[in-house]
């Protein structure tokens, strides 16, 4: 089947994987719309064709299972922006990337300078704990933003250090563009990424979504050129860069659609939708 969509054509029998975001492409990018019927029914149908879907997210596997199960996806999740490979249907971690504690800890205290708000995701004993610098006086944005359930610490740095933890990733809130001084000042151990208006991702270094999509592919036995990519942020780029066909969603930054093959509609177009309706022939 060919589907010819903005003069680009896309060979269904040549897709090896469809990897989704979420937030601001399956799901609401503020958190307060449900996923529409109308990409459920996309997935399904791509996934009735026999052409795997899985998601590429920031967010954690807990965040990300209940639209795993709804849609009844099979295959392995990049999780925690690449960091983090797993299994939903052996409730199983493939792969997992961390900051050193002591790096980690490093970071918090000179993020606790200015005072912003960072959320910090351990590992302890395989099990997610979750500890959060101080409250951004708004507790739906921060469990929007963060997850739950999670404590709020005086001293992130202590929690961090302490023995059997390990870090899978830092979360500031900002709108300040801390990128570059974050960049410049902690390159060498960690990589930063926004991935929301408010927020930037701090992660292991060398860790991108990008890179999970490799390791993914490893994994599952198949040429990331047979992957289509749908984001709309800066950390969907580097997937952009190594899957063979790229879609920015309508809502992107203007940067994010010029790196991408196709900019489908919006968010609250069904953007993501339109373009699975396309390829599946719809």
């Amino acid at each position: 089947m060919r589907v010819i969509i903005c003069s680009v054509m896309v060979n269904l029998k040549e897709v090896a994987l469809v990897a989704l975001d979420l937030d601001g492409t399956v799901m609401c990018p503020l958190g307060v719309k449900p996923v529409s019927e109308r990409t459920k029914r996309a997935v399904r149908k791509l996934l009735d064709l026999g052409i795997p879907v899985t998601f590429v997210t920031g967010r954690t596997e807990d965040y990300a299972l209940p639209l795993v199960r709804e849609f009844g996806i099979a295959t392995p999740l990049v999780t925690y922006n690449g960091g983090r490979l797993y299994c939903p249907t052996e409730s199983r971690v493939l792969h997992q990337a961390t900051i050193d504690p002591g790096h980690a800890a490093s970071i918090t205290d000179w993020l606790k300078q200015d005072d912003e708000v960072v959320a910090c995701y351990l590992s302890r004993q395989g099990e997610l704990v979750l500890y959060q610098s101080r409250s951004s006086g708004d507790p739906d944005q921060d469990d929007y933003l963060f997850g739950t359930p999670r404590t709020i610490v005086p001293d992130l740095a202590k929690e961090i250090l302490t023995e059997g933890s390990s870090v899978s990733k830092l979360i500031v809130v900002t709108q300040r563009p801390l990128e570059q001084e974050v960049q410049q000042k902690f390159g060498p151990v960690a990589n930063v990424v926004r991935t929301h208006h408010l927020i930037l991702e701090i992660l292991p270094v060398g860790v991108s979504k990008g890179d999970g999509v490799l390791q993914l592919c490893r994994h599952l036995g198949i040429d990331p050129k047979n992957v289509i990519a749908v984001g709309d942020q800066d950390n969907d780029l580097s997937t952009f860069e190594i899957c063979g066909f790229s879609v920015a969603m309508g809502n992107a930054p203007e940067h994010v659609k010029q790196a991408a093959d196709l900019v489908t509609g919006s968010f609250d177009e069904d953007g993501c939708a339109q373009f699975l309706e396309d390829i599946c022939g719809w």
